[in-house]
């Protein structure tokens, strides 16, 4: 019996050493089975961090479109300013203020062609680039021709015509908004 005894002994620290090695296999298994996972986690995270970082490149990216239509604008703002300035340009030169209105003098008219003259030309580029319908072109046309009657009109020593044309600029911008505006309605249509 006490043979016995020690075979089932030895059996059952054979079947226990089996099962140590196979819980010992299982548990390497696992753990590699979670390296991947936490790898797999890793290069998940990595790819949403691009992601995120690349959406937000383009939500802070201004578009060229945009900025060439901002010069448009800033070449009209010259422009109008100039007559602005022509009002008080005298009482500029007294206390010595810098103005566009004495910086182009008796060239303002010149000035004016090519400020307002870049101002069509940016906006038209701009307009171009964002695909613009015939009522946006119209509008643009229609701004043209307002901003060269501006210039033909002008007498840089009449201080009033000077106020009324500078004014007039809001019905010129209307013009251009009326014609975007549209074409804004017929897209959406």
């Amino acid at each position: 019996s006490d043979n016995r005894e020690e075979a089932q002994l030895k059996e059952d620290r054979m079947g226990l050493e089996d099962l140590s090695k196979k819980a010992e296999e299982g548990f390497e298994k696992a753990g590699e089975n979670i390296e991947k996972a936490v790898e797999t986690a890793k290069d998940k995270a990595a790819e949403v961090a691009e992601a995120e970082t690349a959406a937000q490149l383009e939500a802070e990216r201004i578009d060229v479109t945009a900025l060439v239509l901002y010069a448009g604008a800033i070449s009209w703002v010259i422009g109008y300013d100039t007559i602005y300035a022509h009002q008080d340009a005298e009482d500029d030169a007294l206390i010595g203020i810098k103005s566009t209105a004495r910086l182009f003098g008796a060239h303002t008219h010149q000035a004016l062609i090519l400020f307002y003259g870049l101002a069509v030309l940016l906006i038209g580029v701009a307009l171009a680039s964002g695909d613009a319908r015939w009522p946006a072109w119209l509008g643009l046309a229609a701004f043209a021709v307002h901003l060269a009657s501006q210039i033909a009109r002008l007498n840089i020593s009449d201080g009033d015509l000077c106020k009324r044309l500078f004014y007039s600029n809001r019905d010129a911008g209307l013009l251009l908004f009326a014609g975007l505006l549209v074409d804004a309605v017929l897209r959406a249509a």
